[in-house]
């Protein structure tokens, strides 16, 4: 049985590149994958949503469904392009360091008139209560590893990524939730994670003999 195409789109400031060594790894293990490139600070969300619709919808026109793997802002392009187009061809989604409730450093970054850095991604990035209401499995996959200079705008002890708070990570609805001991973008290079990743895919869980937590 031929295994399902893997759309990749990767976090914010980022690009293709950032998303090939997990693309490589997939691809080790039978998966097709293909990139999305989005403008994460020029674009709003809505706008990339419309492109990502766009482009689930050329990717999965033979009938075949997709699998969507999103890092960072990715992840809430993923959220919000299927709520808005859940007729999309697409059988589970993984979510790698998402901001799910927002970012306490984009917060800070507004206390501190500095939100331009994150340009038209900021009511996105902004904390909020987010619920996941698609329909399709959606595994989370997190970081514990507290490294990076955006560690300075973190106010507390709580896990985290360097970046983010796991608990930013955790959405109601979601199917599994799982972490590895990495950084928010170190953890693209993980040798654990296309393993967690074709394990959600295969089984809609991480049933692999490592920490899960829900």
């Amino acid at each position: 049985m031929a295994q399902p195409k893997i759309i990749l789109t990767h976090g914010i400031f980022e690009f293709p590149l950032f998303m090939t060594p997990l693309a490589n790894k997939l691809e080790a293990l039978g998966y097709e994958t293909v990139h999305f490139c989005y403008r994460s600070v020029r674009q709003t969300l809505e706008e990339n949503t419309r492109d990502f619709a766009k482009f689930i919808q050329k990717e999965t026109d033979n009938g075949e469904s997709a699998v969507l793997i999103g890092h960072s802002l990715g992840s809430l392009v993923i959220q919000f392009t299927l709520e808005a187009y859940p007729e999309l061809n697409v059988s589970h989604a993984i979510a790698i360091t998402p901001p799910f409730q927002g970012s306490t450093i984009t917060q800070n970054l507004e206390d501190k008139n500095l939100s331009f850095i994150v340009g038209r991604a900021l009511n996105a990035l902004l904390p909020q209560k987010n619920r996941w209401n698609s329909s399709v499995p959606l595994g989370v996959i997190a970081g514990t590893k507290s490294f990076g200079v955006t560690k300075l705008f973190l106010k507390n002890d709580r896990p985290n990524d360097g970046t983010l708070y796991v608990d930013e990570t955790k959405i109601e609805g979601m199917t599994d939730h799982i972490t590895l001991p990495e950084s928010h973008t170190e953890i693209l290079l993980s040798k654990e994670l296309a393993e967690l990743c074709d394990a959600f895919i295969q089984h809609t869980t991480f049933n692999i003999s490592t920490n899960t937590d829900v």
